[in-house]
């Protein structure tokens, strides 16, 4: 896992080999968004959706229609579902080798305004769609 942190004097930041539960915001999303609907059905009844925060999904209907979302946007936002006060965007990488990958940026609410995320939704779409190649490139190099 790589890591690139903010210069500003308040950040948030995680350890390369860090894990967050699965059905945990934005890249919990993007994770799910690759099951089919049957396995993602299956998945939310064995395990549930848990509220993290008040802005939590934890309602099955609405949480499909937001993975629905995600399957079409290509990248799922996370406003304070997981940690009050921090947002994320997370573009998975859709390789076909190797284990799944994303891309997952995260910053304060405060500093990650709806501006920005605008912003940070395309510059992370486009360094998933680099590293997407570069990932396929070496898996055929590989061979």
């Amino acid at each position: 896992m790589m890591t690139a942190e903010s210069e500003e004097p308040l950040k948030i930041s995680a350890n390369p080999g860090t894990t967050i539960p699965l059905l945990a915001g934005a890249v919990g999303k993007v994770f799910m968004a690759l099951k089919d609907s049957d396995q993602l059905k299956k998945y939310l009844h064995e395990y549930g959706l848990p509220e993290y925060t008040p802005n939590s999904i934890t309602d099955e209907e609405a949480y499909h229609a937001e993975i629905e979302q995600v399957r079409k946007q290509g990248y799922a936002v996370d406003d304070e579902e997981y940690i009050t006060g921090i947002r994320a965007v997370t573009v998975a990488l859709q390789n076909q080798r190797g284990p799944s990958m994303a891309v997952w940026v995260v910053g304060m609410t405060g500093t990650m305004e709806s501006k920005k995320i605008t912003r940070v939704i395309d510059v992370t779409t486009c360094a998933a769609e680099s590293l997407r190649a570069a990932v396929e490139d070496f898996s055929k190099r590989s061979k």
